[in-house]
């Protein structure tokens, strides 16, 4: 799938990438120097910087997934809390294909790791457990 932004569009997620970025600088500012890093308190805080761009950037796909599919025709998706067993499940993408009338969740996940039993399998079985109160 190749989206056709326009020029406003692309800007708009310039912005959000440096957002992204200032608020993982910001947040760093304001975390105690790693005793690791006690001789380089400049290195303590670009690492510091990175983790969190790390861990703010999946929050971007998602937004960037939702924005892409909502360009396709007879397609709508958002970013849903749904009720499960157990308690809510925060949806990272809940996609209707009105053609088709078929409903799809998307997880997003960061990276090309692979993950290990015990994720895989809580991973399935928070799909399972979104199917099951979705229908």
């Amino acid at each position: 799938m190749c989206l056709r932004l326009s020029y406003a569009e692309a800007l708009l997620w310039k912005r959000h990438a440096s957002q992204l970025v200032a608020d993982a600088k910001a947040k760093s500012a304001s975390i105690p120097c790693d005793p690791l890093f006690g001789a380089n308190p400049r290195l303590s805080s670009l690492v510091s910087e990175v983790d969190g761009i790390k861990k703010r950037h999946g929050l971007l796909i998602e937004r960037a997934l939702i924005f892409a599919i909502n360009k396709l025709p007879h397609w709508q998706a958002t970013k849903e809390q749904i009720q499960v067993t157990g308690g809510k499940a925060h949806l990272d993408c809940l996609a209707f294909n009105a053609n088709t009338g078929k409903l799809y969740v998307f997880e997003c996940k960061r990276g090309h790791g692979s993950f290990d039993g015990d994720k895989i399998r809580a991973i399935d079985q928070r799909l399972g457990n979104i199917k099951a109160s979705i229908g």
